[in-house]
């Protein structure tokens, strides 16, 4: 049976940041993305010249900001197409028509962020015990 329009749409979609994601690899060098301001699996370059920025003593980078690293998770997860397919399939299921709309997208948005943050911190918790 051959795929619906949308089905296509999605995969065209999921395909193009597949591909997106290996250019900004290869522009990078290998070592990260381009966009995100330095080369997140490589070792940073020993550098002796101070620039006046207060950086982190291990990495020799620039601090991360909470709010910069929010927003680009947050835009990431929202132009995934495979996340917005996810949502579109599951959250419906669960809507009331004949109820206000709001509330319950809220609780359910909420429910998942508990639970999606919840399996992360699981694993991460798991990775930062085997690592040396």
């Amino acid at each position: 049976m051959p795929d619906r329009p949308d089905q296509q749409v999605l995969r065209f979609l999921n395909n193009g940041q597949s591909v997106l994601r290996v250019v900004f690899l290869f522009k990078s060098g290998g070592c990260g993305f381009a966009g995100d301001g330095g080369a997140f699996f490589c070792k940073p370059a020993a550098s002796k010249t101070k620039t006046g920025i207060e950086t982190n003593k291990i990495t020799g980078r620039e601090p991360a900001r909470p709010l910069k690293m929010f927003s680009q998770g947050f835009w990431i997860g929202a132009g995934n197409p495979k996340a917005i397919a996810f949502f579109g399939a599951l959250f419906p299921q669960f809507i009331d028509a004949t109820r206000p709309l709001l509330p319950q997208i809220l609780v359910l948005g909420i429910t998942f962020v508990i639970f999606d943050y919840t399996a992360v911190m699981v694993y991460a918790t798991a990775a930062s015990r085997i690592t040396p």
